[in-house]
């Protein structure tokens, strides 16, 4: 039903995703963190001189951050311990 990986239990989307408040909670979680960004990458926007630098910046630096804090939270979740 829904995709996983390998290192996540096949019931991990269920935690956020079964009752209806959680569903709920999640959308606005993400929608609101995407509203969020938008004046903090327009403050930073103000370090560059040359606004398509900035844009072009600013995107690989978030692209680069969730990937990186994913793959982080995928490596502690496999291993025991952490």
């Amino acid at each position: 039903m829904y995709p996983r990986a390998s290192a996540i239990d096949g019931d991990a989307a269920a935690v956020f995703l079964q009752p209806f408040d959680a569903a709920v909670a999640m959308f606005l979680l993400v929608f609101l963190f995407g509203l969020s960004t938008i004046p903090f990458n327009y403050v930073l926007s103000f370090a560059f001189h040359d606004h398509a630098t900035a844009q072009i910046t600013l995107l690989v630096a978030n692209f680069t951050c969730g990937f990186i804090f994913t793959m982080g939270y995928f490596i502690c979740n496999s291993v025991n311990g952490l």
